[in-house]
Order: C-alpha cells, then structure tokens, then sequence
C-alpha cells in the first residue's frame, strides 16, 4: 500500500496548506500601473566609457569626401562604422551583486564594471577589464553572452568579433578570465553580432549559437545584393566543458529552405535566441533577419526578413519551422525578449524592427512600396494551434520606432511583463534617431495590450545611436535596472529634423539628422547627386539608468541553480539557463519568463530575474528545467530572494508513488546540503513544497 492511499484525504491536507496560504497572505489591491521612472545615473556610479569606432569607419570618410556624392556611391557606406557595441549584466565574481560588460572597438580595451555594493554598501563601479583578462584591446568587439560552459560555478563570457576570431573568456573563479580563443574551436566572425546559450541536447553542458550577416565594409548587403554576400549563423556544441564543435550542418541549422528561403541561401541575422518556446523540455532556436532594402515577394522581390524558428526533436537536432508556426512575417527583426503578455501560460516574444519612421529615410533614398504597421517593432503572441499571432501595434501607438535591443521586464512590479527597447542607426546619408528610448507598458494588469509611457525616462536617448542593452537590478532594490550603450552619439549643435507624421505619440519626438544635401532637382535615381554637408558624430557612450522604485509594489527575484555533478540524476547546466520560471502572486495573475542567455541584439540580460507581486504579500514559484522536470516552492515572501535548485523529482512524475517521491526529494536536497547549494532552512522549504505540489498535481 502507497503512503498516498494512507492518506485519508489529499484533498483536505491541501486545503490546510492553501488555508495556511491565506494566513500569510495579503490580497493585492490596487496595483499601481506605472508610477516609477529611471534616471541617468552614469557618472554618480563612475561609469565613463567611451567606444572607439571600427576601421571601417575609413570607409565613410573616404565617400564623404567626394566632390559629388552619387545615387549609388550612398551603398559605399559602411555599415556600423562607429561601432557595434553590446552590454551583459553578470556578476563575474560570485560576490551577490551585479556587474556588467560593454564590448569596445579595436585600440580600446573592452570595460568590465565591477559593482561595489557589497564591498561599499553602494551600486559604484569601477573597471576593472584590465585586471581581469578581458580587456582584448585589438578586438573590434560586438555581441556578448555568458553562462557556465564548463559547470564550476562561475560565468564564462563570449566576445564576438566582428570580421576576425571570436574570444571565449573561461572565468577562473578568482576575478579572472582566461582567454581560450585558440583552444575553444569557435571560429571567426565576418559581421557577427549577436551570441545565445542554451543546452541543445540535455547533456548538462551549454552549448552556443552565433549570429551572422555580412562584411560590414560596406552597405551593399543591406541595399543592393539579397543573398550572395550573406554568411551562415554557426551553432557549436560542447564538447567537454571547454571545446567546442561546429554541428551547423549536421545538426540542420542551416536549413532555410524549409523555412521559406532559396535553396542554399544565408540570411542578414542580428539576433539570436534559444528557448524551449513550446515548454516541451528542450532548447530551440529562432533568429531574427533583416528584410533591408531588398522588396519582398509581394512586391515582386525576394522575401529574406522573416524570423526563422529551429524546432529542436528532443536529441539536439532541429528542424525549420518557420512557415508552419506563423512567423513568415516579412519585416527587419533585430532582437528577441520573452514573457507571457496576456498570462495565458505561452510564451509570447517581442521582436524589434526599423519600425515606421525609418521608411520615410528609405524612401527618400532607395524607393520602396510600404504601408504603415508593415515594419514595426512588435510582439508576437502564442497561440492554442502551436504557432504564434501577429496583431497590429494598436490604436494607443500607430506607429513604432526604430529598435536594436529590449527587453521584458516587470519595471513598474505590477506582475505583468512590459518591454524596453532602444535604438538608432548611422547610414551615412542619414542619422535615424526616432527611438528615445522607448518603454511600452502592459495596460492594467496581463492585458497584452501596450501603450508608452512617455515619463518612464526622465533623459531623452535621441541623440544617442543605441545598440546593445541589458537590465537587471543593479543596486538590488527589487527593481530592474538598464544598461545601454551607443555606437554613436550626435552633436548638440547638429540641427535635427522631425521624420512627417503618423498621428502617433512618437511624432513628437521621431527625428533624423541630414548628413547629405542634395545638388539637383532630379528624381530619385541614378542622376541623384549629393555633397557632404561636414556633420562629424562623435563616439558611443554608455548609460545607467535606475529605476527610482517609487511606486508601493512589491517583488521576489528568482535566479535558478542547475545541479549537474552535485545531485544524482541531475541533468541541468549550473546556471539553469533553458528553465522556464513561473511566479503566481496570492491572487495574482501568473507571470512567466524563460531564463536565456542572450536574445537581445548583441547582449544579454542579468540571469536573476526579479518579478513584480503588486501589493500581494507572497507568492508560489514554479520552475520548468530542461529536460522537462518541475519543481514548486510555496510561500516565497514578498521582497525575498531565492536561489532556486533543481531536484530532479518532478511533481507531476507518473511513475512513482508519494513514498519514492518523498526518497527522491529527501536524497536530492541531502546532496544539495552537502554541496552548500542551500541551507538547512530553505531544504525544509523546498521539501515540505514539494511534497504539497505532489498532492496538488494529482
């Protein structure tokens, strides 16, 4: 006889605990929607960087000094001149505050902030990129992305190169890094830009995915040549901890063909994500191309913008599923963050675009059909059917700026996702600077609906060409914080221009910077004719922002702990990137995020993720780990941070009973004890949850 049919009444011991449950807790009232904001806070905390352009930057100059500027010399250009920069929110030193990296341009060595809050008792920074190994000072770095490649307990960190190797920095554990670019069988870049982790094959070890497009040289890719210049995204497995394989092919990961493209084609590719999107236990991969200036197939041209989904099988081979699940949505897709908008329980995702205003630039120059709503930055939604919806931006926004990264974060803590983003982008013949910053809050409570909230920011990013930006709590008041960093920065004394109309709130504040003058009045076409009118930008920055924490919502913040070699039968990489959290407030609407490591262009955000509770006093935290097995944990009180572990009892396994369960559970948390995982008191938490969360399933 089980210990289950022992028990006189599942049922009634549950609703002791659920009673218990409303004891200690409080319902949420009056949820404030809203009512935070962030300022910039750089200098206060020493942050000072400065980002030192590309070579190719030679290229700009030398067409700018034409004594005629032609139609056609516009696509000599080079592409991202001033620099590509990428932010990672990490805390590389195990020391329970949050540091983060920005990539720099060859000549200058990349920064690496390390936060003084435990050592000072204040979020201050110093750089320390020298002192640790990172500095890389010949790199012309882009994208980064870190996680425990080789499960010590410690973050490694990935550096893209832009046209030249790519460096694996594997953390030592004592502040600093070693660079295993020659050892780590990762490759070179060609116009790489952003980088993704994630276990493909559940083996414990993290494996890695890159972002490819083109050489950057010029913008001949963008403009004129859909494919041929284009280069393969790679995917590399790990090996043993520290080498890595290429498995693009073997794996069919580059198998566009089903995905809607040419046969034997590459894409323009600026993001990368690895989710396990349909919460089926195991990592798959989408990335996000760019239409360019390329018409698509409606339009009697060629369809190459769409956001290609890699379906994984369950062994770490993939399939395209683009066209089946929805996402043959031509556009110019840029970077990925996800949640659940609607509270539906899918996964939902945001994906950036060059959005409406930066058509009217296009269009100027490269003349190109378009209908408004057709390129916006906007989300993606999960449906019954296995696929996703594509709804318009709405009548609260019209119209949709440019962007590069975001994220989705819960900044106001109301317990529902919103989303951030940035963006800006030097063309040569024109600054698009129509992105100020852009927060995009979720209507009341779970509404999927967005409307901006024009006072979230008190500075205006205008003038600033952002690529690269993460959040997570620096200062760990329970609020997300934001790191950005731009390319470029324009002038004050540049004279900028409002991009026309849309009847959207972003008319206001939309703007370009005129870089060429025309020298005739003919059409648009090959006896167009231009002079450089001498407007010089100046180097990117970087720039922190808090969260003022000004509103009364509470919050937990949940950062996950694979136990692969520290528990029998443990399967998952130390950081728990993969896992899907779930955290339900006392009545509540439940909010869910998947922990990645990467998804935002060319960075990646803190992997402690802090969820808003409203006013609620406790909330119940699920966790979904690659592989499939669940674990719970009740009554996490507001304001708490859990390092939560995995147990790899799930409770909804079928094929044992309470008593097995029960053994499971004990045997993992006296292992994870051992190991110093968790305490005595969070064991006797973790244990009582999980034995309720067993009743509760059944």
């Amino acid at each position: 006889m089980t210990e289950l049919s022992k028990t006189n009444s599942p049922r009634a011991f549950i609703a002791v605990v659920v009673g218990l449950s409303l004891s200690l807790s409080y319902a949420a009232a009056a949820i404030a929607d809203g009512g935070v904001h962030y300022r910039d806070v750089s200098r206060q905390v020493g942050v000072h960087y400065r980002r030192a352009p590309s070579e190719t930057i030679a290229n700009r100059d030398f067409v700018n000094h034409f004594d005629v500027i032609t139609f056609f010399d516009i696509a000599l250009y080079p592409l991202k001149g001033d620099g590509a920069p990428g932010v990672s929110i990490l805390d590389y030193d195990k020391d329970g505050d949050l540091d983060f990296f920005i990539s720099n341009g060859p000549g200058r060595a990349h920064s690496l902030y390390e936060n003084q809050l435990e050592e000072r008792g204040e979020a201050v920074f110093r750089d320390v990129a020298r002192q640790a190994g990172v500095a890389a000072v010949g790199q012309d770095g882009t994208g980064s992305c870190f996680g425990d490649i080789d499960n010590d307990g410690d973050h490694d960190l990935l550096v893209l190169g832009r046209a030249e190797q790519h460096r694996l920095f594997l953390n030592n554990g004592d502040g600093t890094f070693e660079d295993l670019r020659e050892d780590s069988g990762i490759g070179a870049g060609v116009g790489a830009a952003s980088c993704a982790m994630g276990d493909i094959d559940n083996d414990g070890l993290l494996d890695i995915a890159i972002a490819e497009t083109y050489d950057w040289s010029t913008f001949l890719g963008i403009v004129a040549i859909p494919f041929d210049l284009n280069v393969h995204n790679q995917l590399y497995r790990n090996v043993d901890g520290a080498r890595f394989e290429d498995v693009s092919v073997e794996r069919g990961f580059t198998d566009l063909a089903s995905g809607g493209m040419p046969a034997d084609v590459a894409t323009i590719t600026w993001s990368m994500t690895m989710v396990d999107y349909d919460q089926d236990g195991d990592i798959d991969i989408l990335h996000g191309d760019d239409q360019a200036s390329v018409p698509g197939a409606i339009r009697g041209g060629a369809d190459r913008g769409y956001t290609h989904l890699f379906e994984n099988d369950g062994t770490g081979y993939f399939e395209n599923k683009t066209l089946e699940r929805g996402l043959d949505v031509t556009a110019h897709w840029m970077s990925f963050s996800w949640a659940d908008y609607d509270c539906d329980r899918g996964l939902d995702f945001f994906n950036t675009s060059v959005g409406d205003y930066m058509y009217q630039a296009l269009d100027d120059t490269f003349p190109l059909p378009y209908e408004l709503g057709e390129w916006p930055s906007a989300w993606f939604f999960s449906n019954s059917a296995g696929g996703f919806d594509f709804p318009p931006v709405g009548t609260d926004l019209v119209a949709t700026p440019w962007g590069w990264g975001s994220s989705s974060l819960d900044y106001d803590n109301d317990g529902d996702a919103d989303i951030m983003y940035h963006g800006g982008l030097h063309m040569g013949f024109i600054n698009a600077l129509d992105n100020p910053g852009t927060i995009m809050q979720n209507k009341g409570v779970c509404s999927g609906g967005f409307r901006w909230d024009q006072n979230a920011l008190t500075r205006s990013h205008t003038r600033r060409g952002v690529e690269g930006m993460a959040v997570g709590d620096l200062n760990r008041d329970g609020f997300p914080d934001v790191v950005s960093a731009a390319g470029f920065t324009v002038p004050q004394h540049h004279g900028l221009v409002l991009f026309d109309p849309y009847g959207s709130y972003f008319d206001t504040v939309a703007y370009r910077n005129e870089l060429l003058r025309p020298i005739n009045d003919l059409p648009l076409g090959p006896g167009k004719e231009f002079v450089w009118e001498g407007k010089v930008v100046e180097e990117g920055d970087a720039v922190v922002e808090f969260n003022s924490a000004g509103n009364r919502n509470r919050w937990v913040a949940v950062e996950l702990q694979g136990s692969v070699g520290t528990v029998s039968g443990a399967t998952v990489n130390r950081d728990g990137i993969g896992g899907i959290v779930t955290v339900t407030p006392y009545r509540g609407s439940r909010a869910k995020r998947p922990i990645e490591a990467g998804g935002s262009y060319a960075s990646q955000n803190a992997l402690e993720q802090t969820f808003g509770l409203g006013l609620a006093r406790s909330a119940t935290v699920d966790v979904q780990w690659p592989g499939g097995v669940r674990n719970r944990l009740h009554h996490v009180k507001s304001y708490e941070r859990i390092r939560f572990p995995e147990i790899p009892c799930s409770i909804d396994a079928s094929h044992m009973d309470l008593r097995e369960y029960k053994r499971c559970v004990r045997t993992a948390l006296h292992e994870l004890r051992g190991s110093g995982a968790v305490s005595a008191g969070l064991s006797a938490r973790l244990y009582q949850s999980a034995v309720t969360a067993w009743l509760q399933e059944r």
